[in-house]
């Protein structure tokens, strides 16, 4: 008995003792009459030591990331952007000049020098300002999910199921339009509100294009 499995058959659901030597080999039914293939059973995994805790069973491969996008940051603050880079030319013109002897505005040597190393840090502490408001800000894509994390010191993260999403909504206006880039917007089933809003997301039709695809 220890070489005989046992099968239904597909046609008449009767019991069929099948030998194991001829396993993936058409068997005849003796109840029908009829012929199926009996295969060898395949495994299934219950579990892993993924240290992610991503791998879910009833998946067939463990859970893949398909975007991971932040905020876009000088385009989308072009005003904020210009006064920072007027601030950094006029910095560095000002250090070139107190090294030339030249004067502007009635300063010289020293006195210029440090107003134009003033400006130079007021405009690099503007960028990096956006830049960490940028980073502090990610969104991510699997194929099961899109999560939206905030924050550095301390982090909020969010996250909604492709499959539960109902309402999806994407904000440009017209300069967001021309620069490509928007707010993007997730709520799932049974929520007023939405729970995923990514403001300022560099190609919003992509992104919701890709969310799409897994729903």
């Amino acid at each position: 008995m220890a070489d005989i499995m046992k099968f239904e058959c597909p046609a008449c659901s009767g019991v069929v003792d099948v030998e194991k030597s001829k396993l993936n080999e058409p068997v005849t039914c003796p109840h029908c009459a009829q012929q199926f293939q009996a295969k060898i059973p395949l495994g299934r995994a219950i579990s892993t030591n993924d240290p992610s805790g991503d791998y879910n069973p009833r998946r067939k491969a463990p859970e893949q990331t398909l975007m991971v996008v932040r905020p876009a940051v000088y385009r989308a603050h072009l005003f904020f952007t210009g006064i920072a880079l007027l601030l950094l030319a006029g910095g560095l013109l000002m250090l070139i000049m107190s090294l030339t002897a030249t004067g502007l505005l009635g300063l010289h040597g020293v006195n210029l020098a440090v107003l134009g190393t003033i400006l130079l840090l007021i405009s690099v502490g503007m960028i990096l300002y956006k830049w960490v408001v940028a980073i502090s800000t990610t969104l991510t894509i699997t194929d099961v999910r899109t999560t939206i994390t905030k924050g550095i010191i301390s982090k909020s993260t969010n996250e909604v199921q492709h499959e539960d999403v109902r309402n999806i909504r994407c904000d440009q206006n017209l300069m967001e339009r021309l620069l490509n880039y928007g707010d993007i917007s997730l709520s799932s089933a049974g929520q007023d509100d939405m729970e995923i809003v990514a403001d300022d997301i560099p190609d919003p039709e992509a992104v919701i294009k890709m969310i799409r695809k897994y729903q």
